[in-house]
């Protein structure tokens, strides 16, 4: 079944270009390690060398684009994937939270490509990434290694957007319980003011921040302003903002452990 599968990885999409390199940089990575892994393989398994299938892995945005997702899908990605002799495509949301997106703009969009390409191609939706049970692991095995968080003094937060819907942000209070982190939000409350003033309250004196967002982009850039007045607010505490997602682990590696059976 993998020689017939093709793997398209759907991120918001931005008018800010950096999530759109981040995403091109994110496709040759996962087609880069699944070549090396699928070589590996078949040379384990032969007697006889054979060539490995060739991986397909693309991408789309699922908004700010010359065309929408069904038809990017019915389009571009389907005739590539006819030249390929790939007759499966499995979509793989590069989404946190499971907002209006997740729950149903994707969806429908893949119903819609669905019924524009007929049968001969099945279209397989995938959980979205931030569903992962790998996430909490990923980010717990990349915290800093310059702040003492064993210490009495020292707390983390980890910062999502947020959602105004009912239970919508219960998976990122989740993973903050999993990683022994506060959670603040950019758009609801408690936001990462009134949990800093908080902690610092309590008497801490070193805080990591975690940015959890996929890619470097306008809210990052806002955060790490608002991190900078914090510090400037309380010199007396050290400060650490992290990397986007992106930066912080590899986002190849949790797709082709969470997605892709080798």
């Amino acid at each position: 079944m993998l020689d017939k599968t093709a793997y398209l990885l759907v991120y918001h999409g931005s008018r800010d270009p950096r999530p759109a390199k981040e995403v091109s940089k994110l496709v040759q990575g996962v087609r880069h390690q699944m070549a090396m892994e699928l070589a590996v393989s078949a040379s384990s398994r032969a007697t006889v060398m054979t060539r490995p299938p060739e991986p397909f892995v693309a991408a789309a945005a699922l908004e700010l684009a010359p065309l929408s997702l069904e038809e990017t899908i019915a389009q571009e990605i389907v005739p590539k994937m006819q030249q390929q002799g790939k007759t499966h495509l499995q979509v793989i949301p590069l989404f946190l939270l499971p907002g209006v997106h997740v729950q149903e703009d994707i969806p429908n969009a893949i119903l819609q490509a669905q019924e524009q390409v007929g049968h001969r191609f099945t279209i397989d939706l995938k959980s979205y990434l931030g569903s992962s049970p790998l996430m909490a692991q990923k980010i717990a095995s990349t915290a800093s290694p310059s702040l003492p968080f064993n210490s009495p003094s020292s707390a983390k937060i980890i910062i999502s957007h947020g959602s105004r819907r009912k239970g919508g942000n219960l998976p990122i209070a989740t993973l903050g319980k999993q990683l022994k982190a506060n959670v603040a939000y950019w758009s609801v409350s408690p936001t990462l003011s009134e949990q800093v003033e908080a902690l610092i309250a309590e008497g801490k004196q070193e805080i990591e921040i975690i940015p959890y967002f996929l890619f470097p982009g306008g809210i990052t850039d806002a955060i790490a302003q608002q991190v900078h007045t914090l510090q400037t607010q309380f010199p007396q505490v050290r400060f650490e903002f992290g990397n986007p997602l992106s930066d912080r682990l590899s986002l190849a590696d949790l797709i082709l452990q969470e997605y892709i059976c080798l």
